[in-house]
């Protein structure tokens, strides 16, 4: 029996969704998007549900797309954004329990939730122009979260964030030792809060600033035209082989 890539946790309140692709630095790939999207379904059909917890096993929260599976790129970055999107507008509350590092995809998930709590632990990066790549999908939910100009010198530098610069610019939203005490008190006060009330809230934020079809259609076609290019294919080749990165040198050449 295969290891499931997503473990679910159920109290009275939350759905707690831990990735466990610890072997693979919680990487997404379509095993993952199927597993989130298919406990999404179960959380947004459950009367007592009111909380959907995204955590993870491991030092990385998430290192972004899996390389192995570049040659279904197209497939899975339409399905990935389509989740990004339905996180942003899920009507139930999202929280990102982040314990480690996030890269590339893994900001989208992290950017797309409601509120991020955060440890000392936690580091942020979107490394992809660095392998010839475009954080495409990623930025249009950062930009909503942080400012345009934020996300596009995340995107333009690749600089990697500690969680105090992350909480400076909002992608987090509280910062402790004790995240788990962070997520406790969380869910007391959303105990308080009717969950018709979440729902009209993100319903209405999501109606006033949307992320359209247009912009998915960019996004996607963007990251997919990317992933074919021979140089972008050569440094992913190299690292699948070699686990170099390609700004540690070149490889083969």
């Amino acid at each position: 029996m295969s290891t499931p890539v997503i473990l679910r946790q159920r109290d009275e309140l939350s759905l707690r969704l831990t990735f466990n692709r610890v072997e693979a630095r919680n990487s997404i790939n379509q095993a993952l998007l199927v597993a989130l999207n298919e406990a999404l379904d179960e959380a947004e059909h459950s009367k007592e549900t009111k909380v959907v917890v995204l955590s993870a096993h491991g030092d990385t929260f998430s290192a972004g797309m899996d390389f192995t599976e570049l040659m279904e790129m197209s497939a899975i970055s339409a399905l990935y954004f389509r989740t990004l999107q339905r996180l942003a507008t899920f009507p139930k509350l999202v929280v990102s329990l982040v314990d480690g590092k996030v890269l590339a995809g893994g900001v989208g998930l992290v950017a797309a939730s409601d509120l991020v709590l955060a440890t000392p632990a936690a580091t942020f990066s979107l490394p992809e122009i660095l392998w010839g790549l475009l954080p495409a999908m990623v930025l249009p939910f950062l930009a909503r979260r942080v400012g345009m100009h934020e996300a596009y010198t995340l995107a333009l530098t690749a600089r990697q964030l500690t969680a105090e610069q992350a909480l400076a610019l909002r992608l987090v939203d509280e910062l402790g030792e004790d995240a788990e005490r962070a997520l406790h008190r969380l869910l007391l006060r959303f105990k308080r809060i009717p969950a018709e009330g979440i729902h009209q809230l993100k319903r209405y934020v999501n109606e006033a600033f949307p992320i359209d079809e247009r912009v998915e259609r960019l996004a996607v076609r963007t990251t997919s035209g990317l992933a074919q290019d021979p140089e972008v294919r050569r440094r992913i080749h190299d690292f699948l082989t070699h686990q170099r990165l390609p700004w540690e040198g070149e490889v083969g050449r």
